[in-house]
């Protein structure tokens, strides 16, 4: 495992310039935390420096692949400075960990200055690189979460990259699009759980992906590969290649796959079968596959199809043969990853959330069965909803 470089910057934050800009201006790279003005011993218990340690947090709590912090108090060769120094460095350590940075992963040090040099509080922290990145965050809608433990997972963003063995979590209300290197891409649904497990691609283009389903749901569309691409849950396996598919971890014991395009090889510890394109199958606890079920058609909407609407319409679409609900989605995007939200109905209507800020909408429904298969999803339709005082 290669660590990156640990370096060690001075931490500012003077009077004049940490009102307007803690730390007198931030800068954090390649394990190197610089700023514009001085944090001393005495300012770092002050307003200013307490301002400064925050930024300092909020900028490394992001990075998912923190290993440690290191906070060193340089002092002049005196022990009364250098006891100073170590209350000093200490307070700040403290402070850093009442902004969300993990105590344990913050040491402290109380080196020699130079003759010239004037005490001041340095910060350096390290960072544990991957071999390689094998994922990339797409977009994301809410709050989605990554890291090496599942349980001590950091806030991700768009862009963020992801190695094997990493996890990739999205909380309630939020969803996640994920690429793999192979060209695969994952939709992520909101309350799941999802392990990079292995992700290879030849020199000859074939690949060997094994993708773990923690808990929750999950869609994949399969890039048209050679080589095996597998997605298995606690008791279940789907195999695919240039398929578009549904995987959930139902519970402990259950899963279900959903296929919506090509054919999926689907199957526990016992048994396994094929699940063409239009059916579904679940795997129990026994570890055998049900036969393939027909999946629902997709519900036809009745409004809104364009135009404008406002929160309280109802959304209507026409009701679907063995349809017990529907997942109804509405986004900011026609990829839904953007400002997503969920609603289940059981009717074929459903208002428009009060929450839908003014602007362009997009929306779906898919039908459930009785036992929680969904089927295909609906058309996307768009409407827009306008500014409280242009409403009809």
């Amino acid at each position: 495992m290669m660590l990156a470089a640990c370096a060690l910057a001075m931490v500012g934050g003077g009077p004049a310039r940490a009102a307007a800009e803690p730390c007198g201006g931030l800068k954090v790279q390649e394990g190197i935390v610089s700023f514009g003005d001085r944090l001393t011993l005495e300012s770092v218990a002050g307003a200013d420096g307490e301002a400064c340690l925050k930024a300092v947090a909020a900028e490394l709590t992001k990075r998912t692949n923190l290993q440690g912090v290191t906070i060193a108090a340089r002092v002049p060769n005196d022990k009364a400075m250098r006891d100073k120094g170590n209350v000093a460095a200490n307070l700040a350590a403290d402070r850093l960990a009442s902004f969300g940075i993990e105590r344990r992963l913050i040491s402290t040090v109380v080196p020699m200055a130079r003759p010239d040099e004037k005490d001041a509080l340095y910060i350096a922290f390290v960072e544990r690189r991957s071999a390689r990145s094998v994922a990339q965050v797409q977009t994301v809608s809410g709050r989605v979460f990554a890291g090496h433990q599942l349980g001590n997972l950091r806030d991700t963003t768009p862009g963020a990259l992801l190695a094997t063995n990493d996890y990739l979590e999205t909380g309630k209300g939020s969803v996640v699009l994920l690429k793999l290197l192979d060209g695969t891409y994952i939709y992520v649904f909101e309350d799941s759980a999802l392990r990079i497990g292995q992700v290879d691609v030849e020199a000859d283009g074939r690949r060997n992906v094994r993708v773990q389903l923690v808990r929750g749901e999950a869609a994949v569309i399969a890039a048209e590969r050679e080589g095996p691409f597998y997605l298995l849950t606690g008791n279940a396996i789907a195999g695919v290649r240039g398929t578009t598919f549904r995987l959930a971890q139902i519970d402990a014991q259950k899963s279900r796959v959903e296929t919506l395009a090509g054919t999926v090889t689907f199957g526990g510890k016992n048994a396994n079968l094929f699940v063409p394109d239009g059916k579904g199958s679940r795997v129990d606890y026994k570890g055998i596959p049900e036969d393939p079920r027909p999946l629902l058609s997709s519900p036809l909407p009745e409004w809104p199809l364009m135009g404008t609407a406002e929160p309280g319409d109802l959304l209507r679409w026409e009701p679907v043969d063995g349809a017990q609900s529907y997942r109804v989605e509405i986004a900011a995007n026609a990829q839904f990853t953007k400002s997503w939200m969920s609603f289940e109905s059981t009717q074929e209507k459903l208002p428009i959330s009060e929450v839908l800020t003014p602007g362009k909408w997009f929306w779906r429904v898919t039908g459930r069965d009785v036992d929680g298969f969904v089927g295909y999803p609906s058309k996307i339709y768009a409407f827009i909803v306008r500014p409280p005082g242009l409403r009809r």
